[in-house]
């Protein structure tokens, strides 16, 4: 666990890990200490030390100095304006929308929201997998993202197997063996 929090929070891996092996409060602490570098080790220097000691205090501090609450209106408008483009995949663009949404909606598990299915739907610029998506009336985002992969993926076999065709008036040879001489 390298970095922690140097700005960027990681923090869902950190509380990961912290369950997985079943860190008291007290190892929480002294784990986010050892773990902080750069800009949040400036934050954790300029605490008092009553916010140094406590687990939650120093939480709260280093998210009102690295993502403070006015930042929400920017995660929603980011989720909001967020649409798959053609050099990423539908797996890339689905995980790309889960980690904006996680932070627009930081109190809400994002599995759980209907925003986020909403999104990924409106987000497909190709007209027939939008409507393949909706016509297969995914219920949760795990469904919409397989379709969506199903469809790409199907219709990516189908270019690959489809012929050139030829310039209209071109003559194609099928043989080139001699003709024979009749006289």
């Amino acid at each position: 666990m390298d970095k922690i929090w140097n700005g960027v929070t990681i923090w869902s891996l950190f509380t990961s890990v912290a369950d997985w092996n079943g860190w008291s409060t007290e190892e929480k602490l002294a784990q986010l200490w050892m773990s902080l570098r750069r800009a949040a080790l400036k934050v954790l220097k300029d605490l008092p030390e009553t916010e140094k000691r406590n687990f939650r205090r120093l939480c709260k501090a280093l998210e009102a100095a690295f993502d403070p609450p006015e930042r929400l209106l920017l995660h929603k408008a980011a989720f909001r304006a967020r649409h798959k483009s053609a050099t990423v995949s539908i797996s890339q663009y689905g995980a790309a929308l889960r980690t904006l949404a996680a932070k627009a909606y930081p109190r809400r598990a994002t599995q759980d929201l209907e925003e986020i299915l909403d999104q990924f739907i409106d987000g497909l610029v190709d007209d027939r997998l939008q409507e393949h998506v909706l016509l297969s009336h995914p219920s949760t985002f795990g469904q919409a993202v397989q379709y969506a992969t199903e469809f790409e993926s199907l219709a990516r076999s189908r270019v690959k197997s489809v012929k050139k065709p030829q310039l209209a008036g071109t003559k194609v040879e099928t043989s080139t063996a001699p003709e024979a001489a009749s006289h």
